[in-house]
C-alpha cells in the first residue's frame, strides 16, 4: 500500500527534473548593461531597500506593512499557517479586513511541505477566508509547488523572501533566512509576480497599482529587478545566476543548505578555472533530507577548490553575492526543484552598498559561526547501500 502511494510520488519529481532541458545561458561580461531577458522586470533605482534577517525582522516588518495598510494587501506564500508562533501576523490581518483593507491570499493548498496527499486550506487561511479575504489556491501539478513568498501593501510597499508564514520562520523560529522589504518603482514588477499566480489559482486578471515614485532612502542607489520563474516553463533565474557566475571576476558568495544544479556546478568549475574565488555556506534543515540531496554537490565543489562551509543550525538563506556588488536573493533555492520544477521570485539587486550591508549581517557573521568542510556528509551508520542511494539521489536533485 505504502509503496504503490510513494512509489508515483517519487516518479511524479524525479521525471520532470531529470528530463528538464538544458540551458541557454549567454555569458554577459558586465550584467548591468545586458539586454533585459524573459521574467526579468526593467532594473529601477530609486527604490527604498532594507535587508531583512531572520524570524523577528521578518514578523515585525510584516506587523508594521500590515498595520499600516489602508487600501490592499496582497499575499502569497508556500506554507501559510499562523497557528504557531504567528499570532502578531494573523491578529494584523485580521484587523486590516475589519477596518476594510482589501486582503487578496495566494496559499499552498497543503498545511506542511511534506503533506503531498492531503490537500486542504491551513486553519490561518481559512479563518481568513471566512472572515473576508479573497483566497486563491496555488494549483498543484505532480508535485511542483508555487514557491514564491511575496506580500505587497497598498501598491507601492512590498517583501520578497525566503520565510515562509509557518512557525519555523517567524520570531522564536529556529530557521536561518533572509529577505527584502522594499518601496519605490520596482513594488509594480513585484505585484506582477503575484498576479500572474492569482490568475495562475483560478483568480480574474488584476489591475496592477501605478508604478511608485522613485523615492530616497536606504541602497536608493541599487538598480534593482524582480526575477519570476514559471514551474516547468522557463529557467530563468537559474539563467541569471548562471550568467552572473561568468561574469565574476573576483569572489562568488552563496548561502543555501540545497544541493546544486548541474548547470550551476559548471559554471562555478568555470568560474574557479579562471581563478574566481567561491565561498558556499551549507547548513542542514531539521531532517536530514537537504544532507542526502547535497552530497553530490558538496563532493564536486570541494574537489573544484570551492570552500565549502558547514554552519550549525538550519539554514533556509536563498543569498547569492557576485563580486561584492551583484545580489540574488528571494524564494529560489539552487537545486533542481527550484530551478525548474517550483514557480519562483527572487530580487536582482545591483548595488555595492546593499552588498555590503549582506556581507556585514549574513555572510561575514555566519562564516564565524561555521566550520570548513574537507568532505562531503555521509550515512552514520557507515552502510553502503545507503551511501550509494544517497549519491543517486542527490544526483537526481542535483540536475
Amino acid at each position: 500500500m505504502i509503496t504503490d502511494i510513494l512509489i508515483p510520488l517519487v516518479a511524479r519529481q524525479v521525471t520532470p527534473i531529470v528530463l528538464k532541458p538544458r540551458l541557454k545561458a549567454i555569458a554577459e561580461p558586465d550584467p548591468t548593461k545586458a539586454p533585459i531577458e524573459p521574467g526579468v522586470s526593467v532594473p529601477l533605482k530609486g527604490n527604498k531597500l532594507d535587508l531583512i534577517v531572520d524570524g523577528k525582522q521578518f514578523e515585525d516588518t510584516l506587523v508594521t506593512n500590515i498595520n499600516n495598510a489602508r487600501g490592499t494587501i496582497w499575499m502569497q506564500y508556500y506554507l501559510f499557517d499562523l497557528d504557531k508562533r504567528g499570532y502578531a501576523v494573523q491578529a494584523a490581518l485580521i484587523g486590516a479586513i475589519g477596518r476594510g483593507v482589501k486582503v487578496k491570499i495566494v496559499a499552498d493548498d497543503r498545511d506542511e511541505a511534506a503533506e503531498f496527499l492531503r490537500p486542504r486550506l491551513s486553519g490561518t487561511v481559512a479563518v481568513l477566508k471566512a472572515l473576508g479575504a479573497d483566497v486563491k489556491q496555488a494549483p498543484f501539478k505532480n508535485v511542483a509547488v508555487n514557491h514564491r513568498k511575496l506580500a505587497i501593501f497598498d501598491g507601492h510597499k512590498a517583501m520578497v523572501t525566503g520565510m515562509n508564514l509557518t512557525g519555523n520562520y517567524l520570531s522564536g523560529g529556529v530557521y536561518h533566512d533572509t529577505g527584502v522589504a522594499v518601496e519605490g518603482p520596482t513594488v509594480r514588477d513585484i505585484a506582477a509576480g503575484f498576479a500572474q499566480s492569482y490568475r495562475q489559482a483560478g483568480g480574474g486578471d488584476l489591475e496592477l497599482p501605478p508604478r511608485a515614485m522613485a523615492r530616497q532612502g536606504a541602497h536608493s542607489d541599487a538598480s534593482v529587478s524582480i526575477v519570476l520563474h514559471d514551474a516547468e516553463g522557463d529557467r530563468n533565474i537559474e539563467r541569471e545566476i548562471v550568467q552572473r557566475i561568468d561574469a565574476s571576476k573576483r569572489v562568488i558568495r552563496l548561502e543555501n543548505p540545497f544541493a546544486i544544479s548541474s548547470e550551476i556546478q559548471s559554471a562555478i568549475v568555470r568560474a574557479r578555472a579562471r581563478g574566481v574565488q567561491v565561498q558556499w555556506i551549507w547548513g542542514h534543515q531539521l531532517t536530514n533530507t537537504e544532507a542526502v540531496m547535497s552530497v553530490p554537490s558538496i563532493a564536486r565543489m570541494i574537489a573544484a577548490g570551492v570552500e565549502v562551509y558547514a554552519y550549525p543550525s538550519p539554514v533556509h538563506t536563498k543569498c547569492y553575492v557576485f563580486d561584492d556588488e551583484h545580489t540574488i536573493i528571494g524564494s529560489s533555492n539552487l537545486d533542481g526543484s527550484a530551478t525548474w520544477v517550483n514557480s519562483e521570485a527572487s530580487l536582482q539587486i545591483s548595488s555595492k552598498t546593499f552588498a555590503a550591508e549582506v556581507l556585514m549581517r549574513v555572510f561575514a557573521v555566519d562564516l564565524m559561526k561555521s566550520i570548513r568542510m574537507t568532505e562531503a556528509p555521509r550515512d552514520s551508520s557507515g552502510s553502503g547501500w545507503k551511501d550509494r542511494a544517497i549519491t543517486a539521489v542527490g544526483w537526481i536533485f542535483g540536475r
